[in-house]
């Protein structure tokens, strides 16, 4: 017990004298899809990030930070609101916004006179998904000026950066500034500039392109002094699984290729400048972090814990979870915990593995160590049963915004189990890690479709519905690739199963109609039509499609 207190009067003593009274800026930079073991820093030898890697040699280095979900909107709500996704309410992409009940980083920072700005580079992160909430700049993915065209998904490094200088350059320099700057380049589809096309892949060579372009940022913040007074995170808000454990994106699964993320805080006064640390920290810490910075106290009842000149409570564990195999496959949802020596991973086949002798997570030791499995559940248990934020009564998003994520491979269950579902409820729903071979398969169609390669997305859609026919969005793609394969007929059957089962999106509901009035029963095809636009009333073809069979 006395050591315990000297230790804990030493950590707060050296905290005192290092920390400045001045109140500093914070830059937030979010790199999205990026692996743990991408950047140079993180040990990758092909050292990608040179940028990143001579800035993380002035911070402090997490080596053990996690992500809450492998999911863009749920992980960056958890940044800006310091909650775990049961407690600020979102689960999935695109789906609803976060509630206006939020109080956000933003918002605190706002209400003290400081400046915010947001430059976000994905649709994923539109404005009518709720993040925008406090910050006086919010640029995001704006809408073409054709209104009949499609809003892109997302912008490349160079053009959020260049709206990023734009406005630091411009800011009041005698007040501070929250800036927030996400970047998407990393996320599939890996395309690169040609200049990084010799990178050993196309992702790294995304991974590179964004550190080039980070670099001429951090270049002009230090050539102008913003950077001695400014606390700059960097971040990765989920990793890509490149196909560890079967998974090539991510979304269904929680091991650490996508729940691991890179993370380093540089601290302007050189706080543990250099050091590499262990702790066990998450996305979820950014929140109170960011505001101690900002000289404004955090609020209780949080789930992050602050970071700036603190060091992390011993033996603390974080919170993480998925729902997207159990929206869209019918899987067992994921929940989980992780510690400095453990990781639990609970569903109808719980997991455990022991990190420092298992990185790859390959050995399930969960029956070796139940007392172990038993404490990390209770943990999870407690998230589950706090207060969560009240939902708004209209929760509108932009359906632009929800076609686009679409365009970028989130696939549209219409559903909602972070509300719906109770993970921890017994069950037989079918364990995530053991169906990888439904996930390939699901993975291979939606490539062969993305290429136009019908005949091999069909035969890949029948051959996974053959063998794991309860995954409801299989159907509805197989059926979609089956309409631009002029088989409509073949459809039908399928989009009826899937409406049987659960309810419809917006565009099952129009490829419905199309299998009617293919089929010549128009009224039919009219009422499809119609409920296409009840729930997307500017969807692209329903319109147009009631218009004819009226």
């Amino acid at each position: 017990m006395c050591w315990n207190f000297a230790a804990f009067l030493a950590c707060a003593l050296a905290a005192a004298c290092g920390k400045s009274d001045e109140r500093r800026n914070v830059l937030l930079v979010t790199l999205d899809t990026t692996r743990f073991n991408a950047p140079g820093f993180m040990g990758n030898r092909e050292k990608p990030t040179p940028n990143l890697d001579a800035l993380a040699a002035e911070s402090l280095v997490y080596e053990q930070a996690r992500t809450v979900t492998p999911l863009t909107l749920p992980a960056h709500s958890s940044m800006l609101t310091g909650l775990y996704p049961p407690r600020h309410t979102i689960s999935a992409n695109g789906v609803r916004p976060l509630p206006s009940s939020a109080r956000t980083l933003a918002e605190y920072a706002q209400a003290e006179g400081v400046q915010t700005a947001a430059f976000v580079a994905s649709i994923v992160l539109d404005r009518s998904f709720g993040l925008a909430q406090g910050f006086e700049t919010y640029r995001d993915v704006e809408p073409a000026t054709d209104k009949n065209a499609p809003k892109i998904a997302e912008l490349r490094a160079e053009d959020v950066l260049s709206r990023a200088r734009a406005w630091l350059d411009a800011r009041d320099r005698e007040r501070p500034f929250l800036a927030w700057i996400h970047l998407f380049d990393a996320h599939d589809p890996y395309e690169p500039p040609q200049e990084f096309a010799s990178m050993r892949s196309a992702y790294l060579g995304e991974v590179a392109y964004m550190d080039r372009e980070l670099g001429r940022l951090f270049d002009a913040l230090r050539a102008d002094g913003t950077l001695d007074r400014t606390l700059v995170i960097v971040l990765g808000d989920h990793g890509e699984g490149l196909k560890e454990h079967s998974e090539a994106t991510h979304g269904w699964f929680c091991y650490d290729s996508t729940v691991r993320v890179p993370m380093f805080a540089r601290f302007p006064d050189g706080w543990r400048r250099g050091e590499r640390s262990k702790e066990c920290v998450s996305v979820v810490d950014i929140f109170p972090t960011a505001l101690t910075a900002l000289g404004i106290a955090p609020p209780r009842e949080l789930d992050g814990t602050n970071l700036d000149h603190a060091r992390v409570p011993e033996g603390r564990g974080v919170y993480f979870e998925c729902f997207n195999g159990a929206e869209n496959f019918g899987w067992s949802p994921l929940v989980g915990w992780a510690d400095s020596e453990l990781k639990y991973i609970h569903s109808s086949e719980p997991e455990l593995f022991e990190l420092s002798k298992d990185k790859q997570e390959q050995r399930n030791v969960a029956a070796e160590r139940g007392s172990d499995a038993a404490r990390m559940l209770a943990a999870i248990r407690d998230v589950r049963t706090q207060p969560a934020l009240p939902r708004d009564s209209d929760e509108h998003v932009n359906p632009d915004a929800q076609r686009a994520l679409r365009g970028l491979g989130y696939v549209d269950s219409g559903l909602d189990s972070g509300a719906r579902l109770d993970p921890l409820a017994p069950g037989d729903l079918p364990a995530p890690g053991l169906r990888k071979d439904e996930l390939k398969l699901f993975q291979f169609a939606s490539d062969a479709s993305s290429r136009g390669e019908l005949a091999a997305s069909v035969n890949t859609w029948l051959e996974l519905l053959q063998r794991f026919p309860q995954n409801m969005t299989a159907r509805s793609l197989c059926a979609a690739d089956m309409i631009r394969s002029n088989r409509a007929a073949d459809a039908k059957p399928l989009l009826e199963a899937v409406r049987a089962s659960r309810s419809l999106t917006a565009n099952e509901w129009n490829n419905l109609g199309w299998c009617h009035e293919q089929a010549g029963e128009r009224d039919a095809a009219r009422d499809c039509y119609a409920k296409a636009l009840e729930l997307d009333p500017e969807h692209p073809w329903a319109a147009d499609n009631l218009a004819r069979v009226r």
